[in-house]
């Protein structure tokens, strides 16, 4: 029995669980399968799942983001792995923008902003030095940022004038 900590629902219907040590268990029409380290999962503890507009799976996880193309009824193939570049390699949140960016909110890092297209790592100045803690939340509304930070509260970030709100 597994600690379910992320859920994320694709379009063909198929269930994603994010465990605590067991991976992402795939739910589709009443047939359950693993996504784990041994199938390309850079971990087995899964903090958040997203499924971007092009249809990938991210999986933030203890060792970097797991990047999948596939579906619960085709199956999952392990498309890209991120995590030697990143500025922390626990990720405990992701969300896809407006703009069809992943947000990923680190442990100890602050966030930074993934392009779905070149997977180039942007880290916006204001979280260069990030004093906040781990994140647990990310949203987005207009030109704001909104962080639920474990220690300190919300943060907000202003995308027009890149400052920093507690």
């Amino acid at each position: 029995e597994s600690n379910i900590i992320s859920i994320c629902c694709l379009k063909d219907s198929t269930v994603l669980l994010g465990t605590s040590g067991d991976g992402i268990i795939v739910y589709n029409n009443n047939t359950i399968t693993a996504l784990n380290t041994k199938t390309g999962l850079p971990d087995d503890y899964v903090y958040s799942i997203v499924n971007d507009k092009s249809g990938r799976v991210w999986a933030g996880t203890d060792n970097g983001i797991g990047i999948f193309i596939g579906s619960g009824k085709t199956g999952f193939k392990n498309e890209k792995l991120l995590n030697n570049e990143l500025p922390d390699n626990i990720i405990r949140k992701l969300f896809v923008d407006e703009k069809n960016r992943i947000w990923a909110g680190t442990q100890d890092a602050g966030a930074f902003v993934i392009d779905i297209n070149t997977f180039k790592i942007t880290i916006p100045p204001s979280f260069k030095n990030w004093h906040f803690g781990q994140i647990n939340s990310i949203l987005t509304n207009n030109n704001d940022i909104w962080i639920g930070t474990e220690d300190h509260g919300i943060v907000n970030l202003d995308l027009k004038t890149t400052k920093l709100l507690k």
